[in-house]
């Protein structure tokens, strides 16, 4: 009964989202015809992404959530250039290919398909990745011609650094639990480097320096146990400079990990929680087999 119950959720909620997707398309639609964006275009938009996402959380469709979240990120960017940026035909195509690649995978749910995940990071992921690029790059060569107060820039700084970076350092979080780290080496390096195009987007040259001091330690390693070490100090190094900007700290950013000779600070890193939870879920693993 419950599970009959939790099927009709799913069914309803994805109802719901088609119908948000086809207003978010008439919403983009209609900024072709306008010369700049409107703010309030832009506020009506991100209320349908934010309940598509909101409701793909609770429901379990956490790759509509992702997807859904990238184009919300992409939204707060634009919602802070609105009423000055201007409309080009690069930004409107984008806008309207990312829904119909959520279009796309609820009607893929909505009949019960497994989506597979290579097929989205080959074809959908680039297409979010391009809007997030566009979107932040429109953003500063604004702040370099208009010359707007820093606290502008900073604004977006700190939100993508709430949001995306967060979503980079959790996935690695992830990672780094599995026992199989096999991949490790690939993944991180992906990592760092979509962490350093962000800095260089950004202008956070320590953060972009930081990012290539991460890949070239893995570059130079050969041991799984020298990169599981660099993949740990590379996320806590991450999280160190994630906070240190969201107090707006820029000057002590680090621009390197040092993977030799653990200090004290990092050694109290390798016992966090995150790294006590693996090992504790390793364990219990072990004794129930």
């Amino acid at each position: 009964m419950l599970k009959n119950r939790e099927l009709e959720n799913q069914t309803n909620f994805l109802v719901e989202a088609k119908d948000n997707l086809n207003n978010l398309e008439s919403l983009f639609l209609e900024l072709k015809s306008q010369s700049q964006i409107d703010s309030r275009t832009i506020d009506i938009a991100l209320k349908n992404v934010h309940s598509i996402k909101a409701g793909a959380d609770i429901l379990g469709f956490p790759l509509l959530s992702k997807f859904a979240h990238r184009l919300e990120d992409a939204l707060h960017i634009l919602r802070k250039q609105a009423n000055f940026l201007e409309i080009d035909s690069e930004l409107h195509a984008l806008l309207l290919s990312s829904v119909e690649w959520l279009c796309q995978i609820v009607e893929l749910l909505a009949v019960g398909y497994v989506i597979d995940e290579q097929w989205l990071a080959s074809f959908c992921f680039p297409v979010f990745e391009e809007l997030k690029k566009h979107v932040s790059e429109q953003n500063l060569v604004h702040n370099n011609t208009q010359n707007p107060p820093y606290n502008e820039l900073e604004d977006i700084i700190l939100l993508i650094f709430q949001t995306e970076v967060e979503e980079y350092l959790q996935h690695l979080k992830s990672v780094l639990c599995k026992t199989d780290k096999s991949n490790l080496k690939s993944e991180v390096i992906v990592i760092a480097t979509q962490l350093g195009d962000l800095g260089e987007l950004l202008n956070l040259k320590a953060f972009t320096q930081l990012c290539r001091s991460v890949i070239q330690h893995l570059k130079e390693s050969v041991f799984y146990a020298d990169v599981t070490e660099i993949a740990q100090l590379a996320l806590f190094t991450w999280q160190r400079s994630q906070t240190l900007i969201l107090t707006k700290q820029f000057e002590q950013l680090p621009t390197e990990i040092v993977t030799k000779a653990l200090n004290l600070e990092d050694s109290r890193f390798m016992a966090s929680p995150i790294i006590q939870n693996c090992e504790s879920l390793h364990l219990e693993s072990s004794v129930s087999a």
